[in-house]
């Protein structure tokens, strides 16, 4: 633009952009913050723990029923026999009625199928 307009016009537009650049990218920078927090805090595998270990007593060889009932809100079946669980660590029953449909659309189920539709906390293998 320097070729364009004269200097003085071109130096103002400069530094305004340059200040608005700088503003922008330090907004970009807290909102980044924010979503690292709460993403922490989220995925905090200890918080989750002993969240966990005040509903729940893990001590013996089964998972009791009021333990599934309360935070897994879907299992989704998947090729290979692998089988994704939806978990709701809120403590608060979730409403798992809304998943109770007849057949998935053909682009739904195959999104169900990628790793990318979810963020998946841990995965472990179950002997047979």
């Amino acid at each position: 633009m320097s070729n364009k307009i004269d200097e003085d016009t071109f130096k103002r537009f400069s530094v305004r952009l340059n200040n608005t650049k700088q503003s922008l990218e330090e907004r970009i920078d807290e909102c980044r913050k924010k979503v690292a927090a709460i993403d922490h805090e989220v995925f905090d595998l200890e918080t989750i723990e002993k969240r966990l270990d005040t509903f729940v007593d893990f001590s013996g060889c089964k998972v009791c029923d009021e333990m599934l009932d309360l935070f897994v809100e879907r299992i989704i079946h998947r090729a290979n026999d692998e089988f994704v669980w939806v978990m709701n660590l809120s403590g608060n029953r979730s409403d798992t009625r809304k998943y109770r449909i007849m057949e998935y659309c053909k682009e739904y189920s195959e999104e169900l199928q990628s790793d990318e539709t979810f963020d998946i906390v841990d995965q472990f293998m179950i002997s047979l």
